[in-house]
């Protein structure tokens, strides 16, 4: 079915996630967590970041500790808010700013 351009929005989530061991990783691993933000069309903000998360988790599969289930990828929603259609026709967003430990 097409999409009911009433009823979807387009909307910008800025995700934090962490990384957590599931088993001890080399002191050389300078990632303990990152920020991106993705951009969706849903029909309300639930369903903006449950879209938002598949998508970072779907890129982030490509790193092989992730992939491997080595660390435990955990993700919060930190701003929800309504986007630029045009900035979803762009590309609705990739890559990661990462951090390591505090």
């Amino acid at each position: 079915p097409l999409l009911d351009a009433v009823a979807v929005r387009c909307f910008c989530v800025i995700i934090r996630g962490e990384f957590s061991e599931r088993v001890r990783l080399a002191p050389d691993v300078p990632a303990r967590g990152f920020y991106t933000s993705r951009w969706v069309l849903a029909d309300g903000e639930e369903t903006a970041v449950r879209k938002a998360f598949h998508s970072a988790e779907q890129e982030l599969q490509q790193w092989s500790d992730v992939r491997d289930g080595l660390v435990e990828v955990r993700m919060e929603a930190e701003e929800v808010s309504k986007g630029s259609w045009w900035r979803w026709l762009r590309g609705g967003g990739r890559g990661f700013a990462f951090y390591g430990e505090a």
